[in-house]
């Protein structure tokens, strides 16, 4: 990477349609001015699926039919992202817009009460010619929506049983993810490709039978991240390394400070830049917002930084330890029955809490922030140096605020390494 060739943009989203569809209403479309409040929040290595949530101001007629429809509620969103030179918004700059979500989800609502004037409203509202012809002035309601790919969330909880003969662990999870439907997934090459005479797939949901064939059969060495995306399914190698990719996926992402190297101007501290032609992507970080936490003294004393795994099928032990500077001596004994050896995997968790830290970022590509990528930080004060080199992300909240017709994401991100 030469700092040179950075030319920092920013990055604005738009959503250029969001339509409703309830019972007895289909495709009603929500202008951006009464869209407020949008949260995506993904925790990698905790959940399964991310937080979305989004806040609409919608006519009371409408908000009466959604009450209605709980659990038949569908949200399509077109979102896009632009890159701008300046922060500051210049009405002829022109930006090139590409697609960010482009997908219909299904809406959770937490509102279920009766509206007691409804027939009142309806007769008024015929009265004048404006019922569902739009929404009038002051006619408004606040709704607060959760939004979940459909497909995936229906398809996680579907349940198989079955007795697979001569196959691997990869094998195992194709078969669950295919019985429940699931498609558009992101799988690291296992490290575990031994043939087994029986699998058997046990009568769980899938997203808890995926749980089990990954991380209790050790599928990766280091453990395994389930994800249901917005988009995809990943199944990755918890490693800072990007070995699970779809066709001309940029692998790297660089989370550099510029103030230095660049001069010392607000904008360095914000923003993203994308090089096609070494196919990478960078985003500016302000060393500010850099906090840190050390978990292995903690780990140390609450659950042993020594550890002993007794098989009890196989009578075999294994041992491994943790990343704490200070082992206490008291060993933690982890009794298995079940699956693989995950010794690598406990160590491997245990040794990444030694360097656990998040950044405040903003004008982001979200594209940049995805968990299969490889993720380098190169900071430019001699203080923060032990912050640089590879990481992996677990976790981000992005919360959009409004900016004109734009929305300005603004993010804290959670590594490891």
């Amino acid at each position: 990477m030469n700092i040179n060739d950075v030319t920092i943009s920013m990055a604005r989203y738009k959503i250029e349609r969001l339509l409703i569809t309830c019972t007895g209403t289909s495709n009603y479309q929500i202008q951006t001015m009464y869209i407020s409040d949008v949260i995506i929040q993904k925790e990698f290595d905790d959940r399964y699926f991310p937080l979305f949530t989004i806040t609409i101001n919608v006519p009371n007629w409408l908000a009466t039919a959604m009450r209605k429809s709980t659990g038949n509620i569908k949200v399509f969103i077109d979102m896009k992202v632009g890159k701008f030179k300046n922060a500051a918004l210049d009405i002829e700059e022109k930006a090139s817009f590409t697609t960010f979500i482009n997908d219909t989800y299904y809406g959770i609502i937490d509102d279920a009460s009766p509206d007691l004037t409804e027939d009142t409203q309806i007769a008024v509202a015929k009265e004048n010619e404006s019922y569902k012809k739009g929404q009038a002035f002051g006619d408004a309601v606040k709704i607060k929506m959760l939004l979940y790919k459909e497909s995936y969330l229906n398809g996680s909880r579907v349940i198989s049983n079955a007795i697979l003969s001569g196959c691997t662990l990869l094998d195992a999870a194709v078969y669950t993810l295919n019985k429940a439907g699931l498609n558009k997934v992101l799988v690291s090459p296992p490290n575990n490709n031994s043939s087994l005479s029986q699998f058997c797939i046990t009568p769980f949901s899938a997203v808890d039978q995926l749980e089990r064939i990954c991380n209790e059969y050790a599928m990766h060495t280091k453990g395994t991240m389930i994800f249901f995306d917005l988009d995809r399914i990943y199944m990755i190698d918890k490693q800072p390394a990007c070995n699970a990719y779809v066709a001309n996926e940029y692998k790297l992402t660089y989370l550099a400070s510029l103030n230095k190297s660049s001069g010392n101007s607000a904008q360095n501290y914000r923003g993203c830049y994308t090089n096609s032609k070494e196919k990478y992507h960078l985003i500016a970080v302000d060393t500010n917002t850099i906090q840190s936490v050390s978990n292995t003294d903690l780990n140390d004393k609450i659950f042993g930084n020594n550890f002993k795994i007794i098989d009890t099928k196989s009578g075999n032990i294994t041992s491994g330890k943790g990343g704490s500077s200070k082992i206490s001596g008291t060993s933690q004994y982890l009794i298995s029955n079940t699956g693989g050896d995950t010794t690598s995997a406990i160590s491997s968790s245990l040794s990444e809490e030694t360097k656990v830290f998040t950044i405040g970022m903003s004008y982001v590509d979200l594209e940049m922030l995805t968990p299969n990528k490889q993720f380098m930080v190169t900071l430019d004060s001699a203080t923060l140096q032990k912050y640089n080199g590879k990481v992996r992300l677990t976790k981000y909240i992005c919360s959009f605020s409004q900016e004109g017709e734009y929305f300005v994401p603004n993010i804290v991100a959670e590594f490891k390494g």
